[in-house]
């Protein structure tokens, strides 16, 4: 299964910074898109 990590060193478990949430959430649809509709 293929995966990509993105990591904010000083963030906690769960993000606390909106920026980083809507970054993450815009890396997820771009993996889903090139992956899951073969737009690779």
């Amino acid at each position: 299964m293929p995966y990509e990590l993105i990591v904010f060193p000083d963030e906690v478990h769960s993000f606390l910074v909106h920026d980083r949430w809507v970054r993450t959430f815009e890396a997820m649809d771009d993996f889903f898109d090139r992956w899951m509709l073969g737009d690779r």
